[in-house]
């Protein structure tokens, strides 16, 4: 039941709104009033040519808008569901449907059904289950063979049973999708398997147990390409600290000795010891730590060759599978488990099958109810007619 009829820019009328109630409703008014251009307007919701010169003068663009009141009986809620627009995404919910056509020159026309964009074709279908305009060469539904399913699938003792159907037939595809699915893996699993294998070896190969050993790689590949120098840098500061007379440490040394035997003469100096006694620790272990380092500063021959090949080795597999060795590594883990389900996916395979084949026979029992239940409306129809 159309419910509002909404009309702006359109012929003669520049905006007009008219709401329905239920009962009979009545449109009249003199000759020129427009009562044709209303049901022109009418005629464009249930899939009507639209043309430029349907368009007010001097406005660029018209809109026709009906809102209609789908109850569960109505086809339409069948034609609806098939083409996946009963939930609706513009101002319409629950048993509502909102036709808007938006004509503009040059062709640009839009048609939305339910707020979402759609062809004049799919309009035509609908035209006929939501207004008849009756008149000497419109079109009576009854007529057409391809609408009698959709008047049958609104009786109530039908839709329940395809509402069960459609259920079981969307479960019925996706498993179909599945099985198909496994089916093509199965024609490539050989070459599957050896991809796989091989991207899995070339993981596991680099033995990558710590994901912060190419930070530390970097880190020693700096102190080989610098070895000399580090060599002289350190061996100053551990002979300025700790060797010879003019080391730090025997200056130090030298001068606790003098203040040590100044405290006979002036025990104020006592403070002044003690913190030059303090600052010599830190200092022997400064010198110790540079002695330390000389002796681990050895670079063996080949070192940095071997640092440049891991290096090399971690970039190539960085560039393969992923960014970091953290991610190389998870991606060996999906390998593994893709090897797993590729090697075992014949027990998959025949688990979905058999899956597959119930559910065919459930789909069977329930279009055999449904196909009967419509046998049964089509004669109650058919009397109802006559």
């Amino acid at each position: 039941m159309l419910t509002e009829l909404f009309v702006k820019n359109f012929a003669l009328i520049d905006e007009v709104r008219m709401e329905f109630g239920p009962g009979f409703s009545v449109i009249s008014g003199e000759t020129g009033a427009g009562k044709s251009i209303l049901v022109e307007a009418l005629g464009l919701l249930v899939g009507g040519k639209a043309a430029p010169g349907l368009i007010r003068a001097f406005e660029s663009e018209a809109i026709v808008e009906g809102i209609f009141e789908i109850d569960e009986r109505n086809p339409m809620r069948t034609l609806l569901s098939d083409a996946g627009l009963d939930d609706p995404a513009g101002p319409a919910s629950g048993d509502q449907l909102v036709i808007r056509r938006h004509i503009a020159g040059g062709g640009r026309n839009k048609i939305y059904i339910n707020g979402r964009s759609a062809p004049l074709s799919q309009l035509e279908t609908f035209g006929p289950y939501l207004i008849d305009l009756s008149g000497q060469h419109d079109q009576q539904i009854l007529l057409h063979e391809e609408n009698h399913r959709a008047l049958l699938d609104g009786d109530p003792k039908i839709v329940p049973l395809l509402e069960l159907y459609h259920r079981s037939y969307t479960s019925y595809s996706v498993l179909s999708n599945e099985v198909a699915e496994l089916k093509q893996v199965s024609a490539d699993r050989d070459r599957r398997l050896d991809f796989l294998k091989f991207q899995l070896k070339e993981i596991t190969d680099a033995k990558i147990e710590d994901t912060a050993e190419e930070e530390h790689l970097l880190a020693e590949r700096s102190r080989v390409k610098n070895a000399d120098f580090l060599f002289e840098l350190a061996r100053e500061a551990s002979e300025g600290l700790s060797e010879g007379e003019e080391a730090v440490l025997e200056r130090v040394d030298l001068l606790i000795s003098k203040l040590e035997k100044g405290l006979s003469r002036d025990p104020s100096l006592e403070d002044g010891l003690k913190m030059l006694a303090q600052a010599r620790a830190p200092l022997a272990d400064a010198g110790n730590f540079f002695a330390s380092y000389l002796e681990k500063l050895s670079v063996e021959p080949g070192r940095l060759d071997e640092i440049e090949a891991r290096l090399y080795l971690f970039h190539q597999l960085k560039k393969k599978y992923g960014e970091t060795l953290g991610r190389v590594k998870e991606k060996g883990e999906e390998i593994e488990k893709s090897l797993d389900d590729l090697e075992n996916f014949e027990d998959r395979l025949a688990r979905k099958e058999k899956e597959s084949a119930l559910l065919t026979a459930e789909l069977g029992e329930k279009a055999s109810l449904l196909s009967e239940a419509r046998k049964t409306a089509a004669v109650t129809l058919e009397k109802k007619i006559q």
